[in-house]
């Protein structure tokens, strides 16, 4: 949270027996496409890629970022392997 100062920040998930989460915030934003992923991130792909599951993230300078994470066998759509962008 201290890289981009949400005013609002949002966690979902669902029970059962897959692991789906959204982290959702309404920070500065960035551009996934340009901007290295920090070992906060890095280190939630990696975990999702031992359970065979996907990470997106969505985010644009300005406009807060969204963090979707699934298990591939519960997510019919998963997010993408690496990033997603707007």
């Amino acid at each position: 949270m201290r890289h981009f100062n949400p005013a609002d920040l949002g966690l979902g998930g669902q029970d059962g027996q897959h692991l789906v989460f959204t982290v959702t915030d309404d920070g500065t934003g960035f551009n996934p496409a340009t901007t290295p992923m920090g070992t906060g991130l890095q280190g939630i792909a990696d975990r999702l890629a031992a359970l065979d599951g996907t990470v997106g993230i969505t985010s644009a300078a300005g406009h807060g970022t969204q963090i979707i994470g699934a298990e591939r066998e519960f997510c019919a759509q998963p997010p993408s392997p690496s990033r997603m962008t707007n």
